[in-house]
């Protein structure tokens, strides 16, 4: 792998090698934040572009101060090194016999100064401990941290990075930066009405992640753009190629980004992220708690770790309300492959299946009595895990399979009953075969139920 060494000392700020795509509701948001607060950090899944957009704000914001400073941390090991990495970063002689603390307060204490303290989660605890020292004994000194968690410091303003928006019918960000990424790659590449449809389902598919759109345009020097688009559908290995430029190891590849956030985990989070994968769509806290305990993890081991896996950006929520949450395709195919090696897989599958069976057997018996319409939209949300858990059931060796397929025809019944418009959704059709087989299963279970 070539690694391109930028000539610049340590501690400055680095030239932009590419154009700058999006995110001005962002970038004004966190310009105002900077304004605001003397500690700001962009959390955010990896490779959502937490780095660039603050090295973007802390350029737009230099002329607030009298120096802007960096801190790159990412290679950073020895969390005892960390304070003198920052003096370096200040332009403080290594040989300094001060310690690295004492050399920092002494340099920022009376100067207005900005320090970005970049990719901050592998030492998130000596990064908090830092920047509380500093922002309690350097009152000038205003700190722009990135991190895949907040730094939970008092006075902390958190700023969450979103994917860049995959918006259908429109050009959209995610659309701007693959087109001007494959046309750096593949001279005269352009988004054409042609082409349109299958830049936006390569961007869906990486859901919207910049990192990942990034490495995917690349891809088209050996990929014509339809082929690039079906193996996606097929595996995320396609991006795995180490690209060459500036960038940390970590962000090399797609599979390196997602190993990293997966190595921060504790083992529990580890096997939550895992068994979380069993959701194909979005989900509530409750389905998650109840799917992803037992197997050796307990109901309050399962919420600690989707709560530690929410704080790490790993599971992201999916709603304003914060009431439902999901994992991007990247995540949520690097979680299945884990538990496919878990001794677990079958039962976690078992219970997200029996879980979404019992919510549709539930609505189909309310339906005289309940609120309709509300109860509708709410099965409407969980339509990717029943079929999921219909798929699931139905790969069953029979005729246990059958027996398990026949009676789950109440919410079959429903589903075909109550919402016509499913079987139009691409995200949540069966096949013909599956329906064929489903539709004759579960009158059979219908059957035996009412006779």
């Amino acid at each position: 792998m070539v690694r391109v060494q930028e000539n610049r000392r340590a501690g400055q700020l680095p030239s932009e090698i590419t154009g700058f795509v999006g995110r001005k509701a962002e970038l004004s948001q966190l310009l105002k934040l900077i304004g605001g607060s003397r500690l700001v950090t962009v959390t955010g899944t990896g490779g959502v572009g937490k780095t660039r957009l603050a090295l973007r704000a802390a350029a737009a914001a230099s002329g607030r101060y009298e120096g802007v400073f960096l801190a790159e941390l990412s290679d950073l090991r020895d969390p005892g090194l960390l304070e003198r990495t920052v003096a370096t970063a200040l332009g403080l002689h290594e040989r300094d016999t001060r310690s690295g603390l004492d050399a920092v307060l002494e340099r920022v204490r009376n100067r207005p100064v900005l320090l970005v303290l970049d990719t901050c989660e592998h030492l998130i605890d000596e990064c908090a401990e830092f920047a509380a020292t500093v922002l309690a004994r350097a009152a000038g000194v205003t700190l722009l941290a990135t991190s895949r968690q907040p730094l939970d410091v008092p006075g902390e303003a958190v700023l969450p990075l979103a994917p860049l928006p995959v918006v259908a019918d429109t050009p959209g960000d995610a659309v701007e930066l693959f087109a001007q990424r494959a046309a750096a790659a593949v001279p005269g590449f352009t988004v054409t009405d042609g082409n349109r449809d299958d830049v936006a389902r390569v961007c869906r598919r990486l859901g919207g992640v910049p990192l990942a759109i990034e490495l995917a345009a690349v891809r088209l020097r050996a990929l014509p753009l339809r082929d690039l688009s079906a193996r996606l559908d097929r595996q995320f290995r396609v991006l795995d190629a180490a690209r060459r430029g500036p960038a940390p190891d970590r962000l090399q590849s797609l599979h390196g980004a997602i190993s990293w956030s997966y190595n921060l985990c504790s083992p529990a989070e580890q096997a939550v992220w895992a068994r979380l994968s069993v959701f194909p769509g979005d989900f509530s806290i409750r389905a998650a708690e109840a799917i992803v305990a037992g197997d050796g993890i307990t109901r309050d081991e399962a919420t600690t770790a989707i709560i530690g896996l929410v704080d790490k950006s790993v599971v992201p929520r999916s709603d304003a309300g914060g009431t439902r949450y999901r994992l991007l395709d990247t995540i949520r195919d690097f979680g299945a492959a884990r538990l496919a090696e878990s001794p677990a897989a079958s039962a976690v599958r078992d219970r997200h299946a029996a879980w979404y069976f019992q919510a549709a057997r539930d609505f189909y018996r309310n339906l005289p009595s309940g609120d309709q319409l509300e109860d509708l939209a709410r099965l409407r949300m969980e339509h990717p895990s029943i079929r999921a858990a219909l798929a699931h059931t139905l790969s069953r060796v029979p005729p246990a399979g059958a027996r398990a397929a026949a009676a789950s025809g109440v919410p079959a019944q429903a589903r075909w009953e109550t919402d016509t418009g499913m079987s139009q959704d691409p995200e949540t059709r069966l096949s013909p075969e599956e329906e064929d087989r489903l539709r004759r299963e579960a009158a059979s279970g219908a059957a035996d139920q009412y006779a």
